[in-house]
C-alpha cells in the first residue's frame, strides 16, 4: 500500500511509478539511439554528454554510468554497435 524508496517521499501507485520509469527509460533510448544516427559514431562519455549536457563533475559521473547502461541494453537488442580501440565507441545499426 505504501512503497518507501530509498530516497524521496513516500508513494502509493508503485505499478504507476513502474510503468512512468519504463517511459523514461524507453524515452532516453530513443534519444541515445537518435544521438547516434544522427552523430554517431561517439564514446559514452560524448553520448552522456550530449544527452546530459554539461554538469558538475560529480553529478556527470552518474549521468555517464546511466548512459552506458542504456548502450549496453540498446546493444543487447541489437539496435547499436560497438567497437574498441583503445576506447569504445557506439554507433546506430543499419
Amino acid at each position: 500500500e505504501v512503497v518507501l524508496p530509498s530516497h524521496g517521499p513516500l508513494f502509493g501507485d508503485f505499478a504507476g511509478r513502474i510503468d512512468e520509469i519504463l517511459a523514461h527509460h524507453e524515452a532516453r533510448n530513443g534519444e541515445i539511439f537518435r544521438l547516434l544516427e544522427a552523430r554517431g559514431p561517439l564514446t559514452a562519455f560524448e553520448v552522456a554528454a550530449g544527452v546530459f549536457g554539461e554538469l558538475p563533475p560529480e553529478n556527470f559521473i552518474h549521468a555517464l554510468r546511466e548512459t552506458r547502461a542504456h548502450l549496453i541494453h540498446l546493444h543487447s537488442e541489437r539496435r547499436l554497435e560497438t567497437a574498441s580501440d583503445g576506447f569504445e565507441l557506439w554507433w546506430a545499426t543499419a
